[in-house]
């Protein structure tokens, strides 16, 4: 890709070529507008931490200065000519400022270089930037400048599960270098916004157009339908527990979590109570039918024709809910003992916890190497904090103590079996729960019989007796909902097939990505990307250590040394080098395998921390190599012009240069209103 505006009074003349292009404003200010005004014409101000304003100077948002004179700007444009690797041309124009019109984030495109132009052509199209969709519809801008630059941005994880395109504003910090955040650290300046997991990984997998990128994208995406068909397997569970809580019962044989075998072993079921005893669905359906069709065999009797009857089921009821409450009172009593026991249990993993803990740390400090790091050098025993004595009963017996690395495989055996002990008693507290109400449930039901059968027994001899009516009303209404259940479970329960089955080839096709070995062709770019940012720390002048001490990491593809960050160890000179080398590295890779890099690297103020000029020097002179394999490398700076003029002398390059009084935004005219025209800006 390829960046240019047009020569002359409205704008910087930043040549449309290859190679090294030196921007050089003795104006910083102005400097910042140029670069800056480029990434907000690609849309791409997110990076600079800009949510809802332009991050561009006054003068292209509210006034400009012209001499002794300030004018307020009444309307501002940002106009680009960009060029992709095959050569395609196109204009691409943003409003900056002033109200009413076309909205800040629509961006106009013309096909070919117009800023040359008198006026501008009539076709265009517009896009819109910075509003949800604009990286994956059609009339988005971030897709049709994906699609321009050749770049299909893959799906990536979001912190919350979900997936979404590695934005362009995620890529940028590859190849450019902003002066507020950028020289910080390598791809410092990589928005969070987007809540992209691992995303400057992400960046360097995509720019290298690494397998593994196509290989986490694929995984990523089986991951997100794992999540999703988990959460719908929990929900048709969910669904079928609520069945079970109708009937007064539970589910029964159905993992919480996909399983790939169905249907389980034993079956699933739903589990009910009958008279207070546990039992299935399916039998209590039975129960109910056969006492529906014992009582519809018979007329209902008279109160005084089932007197003598009601009365020993009087006598029945009475004795059985006396048994009912006696079996709920025990039931409560196991209920507040398996609370103790959960309560205990809990204190003992908290503990147990609390002692891995101290060994796992007691541990770490003595292979760091660590003096006296136990306590029982201080007579004080590590584990349970009690006192030690020199002397036992018995001196002469040496009693064997436990090593801190066996400590820790008790403890962590301990915690394990506390664990499944806590999940069984959690369990059990349930189940117990579940019986309580059951049988609180069939107590209540006696007592409402019970009342029914006083009634009828008191009530007029030739009346209907009442508790044979409300017999065969509670026996039927039951048997409906039990009836209504098993349908509804039977419907259910036919979506946990496919799920099943959908379960089994995600986890079969995720074991087969996550057993992927890297390829051969990304270990190659690795090393390249290596072996050139090596080259290219030892021209840039390095000299924080030795260079062989240095290795990329394959997990985050940094450069590290010991372990650790190569920026947390080095001077500041020498971090600002680290950058440089770390971008012109991965500029150089794509010149010798076929890469996502754009074929453009903008650096501003490369000079951080008053660089000394030889070093300076090597950079751009590594940099000027770009124009030899068609890319383009924009080096702003500030610097004296002396000294600019010295440094450039033996060194190609292309070079944009502004006197300190000169101003990047100028006047073409004033209006009877007193507005300035700012014209086209870069």
């Amino acid at each position: 890709m390829r960046a240019s505006t047009i020569n002359g009074e409205y704008g910087a003349d930043l040549p449309f070529t290859d190679g090294l292009v030196l921007i050089h404003l003795h104006n910083t200010r102005g400097k910042s507008t140029a670069l800056k005004s480029i990434i907000y014409a690609l849309g791409l101000e997110r990076m600079f931490g800009q949510i809802n304003v332009a991050p561009l100077t006054p003068a292209m948002t509210t006034r400009l200065t012209d001499g002794e004179n300030e004018w307020d700007v009444a309307e501002s444009w940002v106009y680009l000519e960009i060029a992709n690797q095959s050569g395609r041309v196109v204009t691409l124009r943003r409003k900056v400022a002033g109200e009413g019109g076309q909205d800040r984030r629509v961006i106009d495109v013309w096909e070919g270089s117009v800023l040359s132009q008198d006026s501008l052509p009539q076709a265009s199209k517009s896009y819109f930037a910075r509003d949800p969709g604009s990286a994956q519809r059609e009339a988005g801008f971030g897709h049709w400048l994906a699609e321009f630059v050749g770049w299909d941005l893959p799906q990536v994880m979001q912190h919350d599960g979900s997936l979404c395109p590695l934005y362009a504003e995620c890529l940028m910090p590859t190849f450019f270098i902003e002066q507020s955040q950028g020289w910080t650290g390598i791809q410092a300046a990589t928005p969070k916004v987007f809540g992209i997991r691992q995303v400057e990984k992400k960046a360097i997998e995509f720019i290298l157009a690494m397998d593994v990128c196509k290989t986490d994208s694929e995984k990523e995406k089986l991951e997100q339908e794992t999540d999703e068909l988990t959460k719908q397997w929990s929900t048709t569970r969910t669904q079928l527990e609520v069945i079970a809580r109708v009937v007064k019962g539970a589910l029964r044989e159905i993992p919480h979590s996909p399983q790939a075998q169905w249907p389980p072993v034993p079956a699933p079921f739903v589990e009910t109570f009958q008279e207070g005893i546990e039992t299935s669905l399916d039998e209590a359906i039975r129960i109910d039918q056969a006492a529906l069709e014992r009582l519809d065999s018979v007329e209902i009797p008279t109160a005084d024709e089932a007197s003598n009857e009601l009365a020993d089921q009087l006598s029945e009821a009475t004795e059985e809910l006396a048994k009912a409450e006696s079996i709920w009172r025990s039931l409560e009593d196991e209920l507040e003992g398996e609370k103790v026991n959960l309560g205990a249990l809990e204190t003992r993993l908290a503990t147990v916890e609390e002692d891995l803990v101290r060994n796992k740390d007691t541990k770490k400090l003595r292979d760091f190497g660590a003096a006296n790091t136990l306590s029982i050098t201080n007579h004080e025993c590590p584990t349970c904090r009690q006192q030690i004595q020199d002397a036992l009963l018995s001196q002469t017996f040496e009693q064997e103590v436990m090593g801190i690395d066996e400590n820790i495989a008790y403890l962590a055996a301990q915690r394990q079996t506390l664990d499944k002990i806590h999940a069984q008693t959690n369990r059990a507290i349930a189940a117990l729960q579940r019986r309580i109400d059951a049988v609180v449930n069939h107590s209540n039901e006696l007592r409402a019989r019970i009342r029914y059968l006083k009634r009828t027994l008191v009530s007029s001899g030739i009346a209907p007796s009442e508790a044979a009516v409300r017999e065969r009303v509670v026996t039927d209404q039951r048997l409906s909902e039990r009836i209504n259940a098993k349908e509804e479970f039977e419907r259910i329960i036919h979506a946990f097939p496919p799920l099943a089955k959908r379960w089994t080839e995600l986890q079969a096709n995720l074991k087969k990505l996550k057993s992927k070995e890297r390829t051969k062709d990304d270990l190659n770019k690795l090393a390249e990307l290596f072996s050139r940012f090596i080259t290219a720390l030892s021209e840039f002048g390095f000299d924080s250590f030795p260079l062989e001490t240095v290795k990329i990491d394959h997990e985050n593809y940094r450069p590290k040394r010991e372990g650790f960050d190569l920026g947390y160890s080095v001077s500041a000179s020498d971090l600002v080098r680290i950058i440089a080398a770390y971008a012109t590295a991965l500029l150089e890779v794509a010149r010798t395998y076929p890469t996502n890099h754009p074929g453009l690297l903008l650096l501003d103020e490369p000079r951080q921390q008053n660089m000394q000029w030889k070093d300076f020097a090597e950079i751009l002179k590594r940099l000027s190599r770009a124009g030899e394999f068609g890319q383009q490398v924009i080096v702003a700076t500030s610097d004296r012009p002396e000294a600019i003029e010295e440094l450039m002398r033996d060194i190609p390059h292309s070079r944009m240069e502004l006197n300190y009084d000169d101003r990047l935004l100028k006047p073409v005219g004033i209006r009877e209103t007193f507005t300035v025209n700012t014209g086209p800006e870069a």
